[in-house]
């Protein structure tokens, strides 16, 4: 398992800083600007907050929380490092969207780099920067890197274990596999079987690289065994046991929930379509693999064994969403540049003085104009956050009531709202909408304009005398005073969460009941 090495030229090192400057840029850049966007950011920033509300010592377990007056008393699936991290630095940086995105978005433009090492280690440095490149401009991959989720962290791990282990590092290699399940899933253990059957297929499997295999294995259950140990231990091991029902089992064989497809080749439907135009040029380079017998080749037989796992895996499970495919494309885009290194080392110099150029020239354009990178999701964001912040307190609740939201799910959009106001969201249908201002009499409700009339009864006009209307949304209040009506439109403020409101729709715990 040597890598292939290459001469050093002078403008190698540059050329990768630029690299990941443009990633920067691409994962991390303007986010001060945006809102959380939907699908688990914005319900993944809650959760943060409350797993790191009392300091130090984690608040466990992870309890799901739900915005219906019908608890749900259940957990989160998935371990707390993540989300215990990204708390403590919104605690330091302040509750908003780029603090609750930042250690996610870093681990995602470590996977670039990672990404454009592995590359070098493959084939060559100039290849590994077009490896780099490609995935920073596969659509899907940037999508879920820009957001709080838990897939690109683990994946961070995944090519990490790959790239020590091409560098004969086995143990160190265990211990990031074994991290990797620290952040989501034991999908992070992805190594070992694709190095195991690259090592049949090729014929390069010895005593020794089975022994290093096998002892890297262990390590790495060890190292990972240990987040489930610390979540017994401080959360209870009921925490523990749901999780692998729910997420391992549930996932896998029960089919849990409704996820986004379950036909076993959903991921080559979403490559299909997603993944444009690079879709194209991963199919010629496997052809020009085939014809090459470059699949010999131990490295090469490496990617193609852990898409063709991940495939088998992930397409067997009943219930799965698109970005579970996320840990494909760091493969994809490594294989995509197979069949191109050659000209690409013939190119070299002109490589790296594009990616210079880019490097300079990319980052300058987006940071140091009002181009944006990463538009709300729900715009009112902006408008009734603060107001809500404004009047009123702590202890207000908030009715949202579904339908017209603009991006993104309505649950997300009400999710959304929590974060930036402190404030507990009811979250009802519309035919809900009457009943619950009957007997909850929520300090405010949030409406889409079309709503407005058949969801909210004409009687609450006298209780909720105040409306405020950005775009289509309705904000009707009972607590901002007549007198202050005209004082609604200049509230304007940077898009923070109150770090002085944490959201209180905690649901009962089964193993520790609050009437114990």
């Amino acid at each position: 398992m040597e890598p292939f090495k290459t001469q050093s030229h002078p403008l190698k090192r540059v050329a990768f800083a630029a690299l990941c400057a443009l990633a920067v840029v691409a994962f991390m850049g303007k986010s001060y600007e945006t809102s959380l966007q939907a699908l688990d950011s914005t319900t993944h920033a809650v959760l943060a907050q409350r797993v790191a509300g009392q300091g130090l010592k984690p608040v466990l377990p992870i309890q799901n929380f739900t915005t219906n007056q019908i608890q749900n008393p259940i957990f989160n699936d998935h371990p707390f490092t993540l989300f215990y991290l990204s708390g403590q630095v919104m605690r330091m940086l302040g509750p908003a969207a780029w603090t609750a995105k930042l250690i996610p978005t870093a681990f995602s433009v470590g996977c670039l780099m990672l990404v454009a090492w592995l590359g070098t280690l493959i084939f060559s440095a100039p290849a590994g920067l077009m490896a780099g490149l490609i995935l920073m401009l596969s659509r899907d991959f940037v999508l879920i890197g820009t957001r709080f989720h838990l897939d690109t962290p683990m994946v961070f791990f995944i090519l990490l274990s790959f790239g020590l282990m091409l560098r004969n590092k086995p143990l160190w290699a265990g211990v990031a596999a074994g991290l990797g399940i620290w952040m989501k899933s034991p999908v992070a253990l992805l190594m070992f079987p694709s190095v195991g059957v690259a090592l049949l297929v090729t014929g390069n499997l010895t005593k020794k690289k089975f022994t290093d295999l096998f002892l890297s294995a262990v390590i790495a259950l060890i190292v990972g065994s240990g987040i489930w140990l610390l979540m017994g231990t401080l959360g209870g091991w009921g925490w523990v046991a749901d999780y692998w029902k729910r997420q391992v089992w549930g996932t896998a064989v029960a089919g849990r929930g409704t996820g986004g497809g379950s036909d076993f080749h959903f991921g080559f439907f979403l490559l299909r379509h997603h993944y444009l135009p690079w879709f194209w040029l991963v199919l010629a380079s496997l052809v020009w693999i085939g014809v090459k017998r470059q699949f010999k080749r131990f490295e090469i037989a490496m990617l193609i064994a852990a898409v063709v796992i991940l495939e088998g895996v992930i397409g067997a499970m009943h219930f799965k969403h698109y970005w579970y495919y996320v840990p494909v494309f760091p493969f994809l885009a490594l294989i995509a540049v197979s069949s191109l290194n050659g000209a690409l080392m013939r190119w070299e110099s002109k490589v790296y003085a594009g990616v210079i150029a880019l490097g300079l020239l990319v980052p300058t354009l987006l940071v140091a104009t009002p181009i944006s990178l990463g538009p709300d999701n729900f715009p009112a964001i902006r408008r009734f956050s603060p107001i809500i912040q404004e009047f009123g307190s702590c202890e207000d609740q908030v009715l949202f009531i579904n339908g017209g939201q603009p991006f993104g799910s309505d649950l997300d959009s009400a999710y959304e709202l929590g974060f930036y106001t402190g404030r507990k969201i009811l979250h009802g249908e519309c035919d809900e909408g009457k009943r619950l201002i009957d007997q909850l009499h929520p300090a405010w409700i949030v409406v889409t304009g079309e709503n407005r009339e058949k969801c909210v009864s004409k009687e609450a006009g006298s209780s909720y005398p105040v409306e405020y209307r950005f775009g289509n949304q309705y904000l009707i209040s009972r607590v901002v005073p007549k007198d202050r009506v005209n004082d609604l439109t200049p509230l304007a403020r940077e898009l923070k969460a109150p770090d002085h409101c944490i959201p209180v729709a905690y649901p009962d715990d089964p193993y520790f009941p609050r009437s114990h």
